[in-house]
């Protein structure tokens, strides 16, 4: 994918937080989101933007809402802001950056409209939401990626009557139409879709139904002038809606998933995926699905929160080191979280480089969350400013002026 430059203009002042840098790592309230969600999608664009959009907003299964956030790694620090409205509130959808300049959001679930099939841009330049297509068939729990600059490629996911199905279709989003190709090779929903090697479209995990109903271990990739799925590689066990995150190095993680559902089986393995293979490289102390995972350090996996085998919500959080199989405890979140969401953002400085960690909303035990935990690491030269001196200030639903994020 192509990167351009763009200066983004927004209207709505929200918190800042001086960036410092930490050496002793440590979770930090950001502040409230201007709504609770929870499973919202996530995309990072730029390496210094971080969006929030959708979700459910008063708890699993509630109304879908259609608002929308940044979080933004600025020169000056941490800056969380409202955007434009989605056209339809949306939960259970797919959501991929377009050439760093727009994000796309596919199909999903809303109350009013049940599941549906229309596509959305969001143009990062002029802070709006258009609708630019429909799919074929509409779908919730589905899985997309790119397979080219234009064209996203959409498998699986469970109609208006929760069945699920293996239909696969191409969206082409310069012309707003789609097209069926051959279906996945299996019935799914909750799978994931990732970019493995740079530029390799995968797409693996899920069910074919619902509690403890089969689940495959293959990793399949499309074979686009065959019109076939191939297989890229195989997971150890099947497991369902894995949290999955394609690293700077091009490695595609694999952390967590449910084998079974009653009794509550879920995995603690992390795999790394990458030139065909597919392997155990470490094990967390907790199995885990609905939980935050994110690239750090460089090779390095933040997980915390989610749902533990238990039923409860999880605190703690660790940190793997996918080239050596290390797992450390850092420390534990400040609320227990299932149903969240986790991103990093890095920004290049001129004695190194910033990296913040996010954890966003969530379920604690039977309330939504509507705030956001981070933490820093740098690589910066200097590293004299402590923890206790991070501050914010401001309130996520108050205006201001224009300010430009480059």
């Amino acid at each position: 994918m192509k990167t351009r430059n763009f200066v983004f203009f927004l209207f709505i002042l929200v918190l800042a937080v001086p960036v410092a840098a930490q050496q002793n790592l440590k979770w930090e309230i950001l502040g409230n989101m201007i709504t609770s969600r929870v499973y919202p999608a996530v995309a990072v664009a730029h390496d210094t933007l971080g969006f929030i959009v959708g979700g459910y907003s008063q708890g699993l299964f509630s109304t879908p809402t259609p608002r929308c956030e940044v979080v933004a790694l600025t020169q000056h620090g941490i800056e969380q802001r409202q955007i434009a409205r989605m056209v339809h509130g949306r939960a259970e959808f797919g959501l991929l950056v377009e050439h760093d300049t727009a994000l796309i959001a596919v199909a999903g679930y809303d109350t009013t409209l049940g599941v549906m099939g229309t596509v959305e841009r969001y143009s990062i330049r002029s802070n709006k939401w258009t609708v630019i297509g429909t799919l074929l068939q509409g779908r919730r729990q589905h899985s997309a990626t790119w397979i080219s600059d234009d064209e996203i490629l959409v498998i699986g996911g469970r109609r208006s009557n929760l069945t699920s199905f293996s239909d696969a279709e191409i969206f082409n989003v310069r012309t707003g139409l789609s097209k069926m190709v051959k279906s996945f090779p299996h019935v799914v929903n909750g799978s994931v879709a990732q970019r493995v090697d740079h530029d390799l479209a995968i797409y693996f995990g899920g069910r074919s139904g619902g509690e403890n109903s089969p689940r495959s271990r293959d990793i399949y990739w499309y074979d686009v002038p065959a019109n076939e799925w191939q297989i890229y590689a195989k997971m150890p066990t099947g497991r369902e809606i894995p949290m999955a995150l394609t690293l700077r190095s091009g490695v595609t993680a694999i952390v967590g998933g449910s084998e079974a559902e009653s009794p509550p089986r879920f995995i603690g393995q992390v795999l790394a995926t990458t030139n065909g293979d597919c392997r155990v490289v470490a094990n967390l102390p907790f199995g885990i699905v609905y939980g935050a995972a994110f690239e750090f350090r460089r090779d390095e996996v933040i997980v915390a929160g989610g749902w533990l085998s238990d039923l409860t919500s999880n605190r703690r959080a660790a940190a793997v080191h996918l080239s050596t199989g290390i797992v450390r405890a850092i420390p534990s979140l400040n609320y227990p979280r299932r149903y969240t969401r986790g991103f990093s953002l890095r920004r290049r400085v001129s004695t190194g480089s910033i990296v913040a960690g996010f954890v966003v909303g969530g379920i604690a035990n039977t309330e939504p969350l509507p705030t956001i935990e981070y933490l820093f690491d740098t690589d910066c030269a200097d590293r004299n400013v402590s923890n206790n001196e991070l501050s914010y200030n401001g309130d996520a639903r108050r205006e201001g002026a224009d300010i430009s994020l480059t």
